[in-house]
């Protein structure tokens, strides 16, 4: 798997690329602010549009809730990707955020995987369709 260390977009984030797709991964920081969560989604777009798949990885480990504007900044950052002709993978989510997204149906609009590792896979094997 090759590995670049991409520029932090927020400091509640680690971002690499790996096998050409971004991998975003939450700081374990439960305690964010829902502001700072938010932002955190919105920052993501610089270094996608950057990435020749312009697909991009969240791994959502250390996130138990995600309020309304968090949830707003992930369906627009959806968007974003698929207007660029990418695919977003989440993965890595506690079962209490599973069912959060499942309830309000993002789990229709978002692919979601167990693992990290899965997700780059499918990422990877999505890239330039």
């Amino acid at each position: 798997m090759a590995r670049n260390k991409v520029t932090e977009p927020s400091s509640h984030l680690k971002v690499e690329e790996v096998d050409g797709i971004v991998v975003a991964c939450f700081m374990h920081q439960p305690q964010l602010a829902a502001f700072d969560l938010a932002k955190a989604f919105d920052s993501l777009l610089e270094p996608v549009s950057k990435c020749a798949t312009r697909s991009l990885v969240v791994d959502l480990t250390p996130i138990l809730y995600l309020d309304s504007s968090s949830l707003g900044e992930m369906a627009r950052l959806k968007r974003k990707v698929d207007e660029g002709g990418g695919r977003i993978a989440l993965c890595h989510m506690s079962e209490s955020l599973r069912g959060i997204l499942t309830v309000i149906l993002f789990d229709k609009l978002f692919d979601i995987f167990a693992d990290r590792a899965a997700a780059i896979a499918w990422a990877s094997s999505r890239a330039g369709e």
